[in-house]
């Protein structure tokens, strides 16, 4: 798995925990810290050895470097898997919406039937055209 694959995961992730109140935004924060620590590493790939290295001069914490490991060696995170539950995980690209809350979000999701960027802008042109 690549850095940037792995910071994809994280960031859906921190995205999920915040979306689902799990846990607390400390481990949101860890892996939003993850993501851009791996973006920014010097090599593609980084080894279960330079997580370690990572985990102990960084605040991503232990707990995440686990899960950074986990995805170097099985490909995959159970953890996310949880998280995420029945939603949809075209759901986090919603995340990247400035000034879309977690909260907005669920409500989009659960009242708007909004799974994904795509479904937001069909909302948001249906709603003009009601303006209109």
């Amino acid at each position: 798995m690549s850095n940037r694959e792995i910071a994809r995961v994280l960031k859906e992730i921190a995205f999920f925990i915040r979306l689902t109140g799990a846990n607390s935004s400390a481990r949101a924060k860890q892996c939003q810290q993850a993501t851009e620590a791996l973006l920014s590493w010097p090599e593609q790939l980084i080894t279960p050895a330079q997580i370690e290295v990572l985990a102990s001069m960084s605040t991503i914490g232990r707990a995440v470097a686990l899960l950074i490991t986990a995805l170097i060696t099985t490909g995959r995170s159970t953890y996310c898997q949880q998280l995420r539950g029945g939603y949809p995980s075209s759901l986090a690209e919603l995340g990247d919406v400035p000034r879309l809350s977690s909260k907005h979000i669920y409500f989009l999701y659960r009242d708007a039937g909004v799974r994904s960027l795509t479904d937001l802008r069909l909302a948001v042109h249906n709603t003009e055209q009601l303006l209109l």
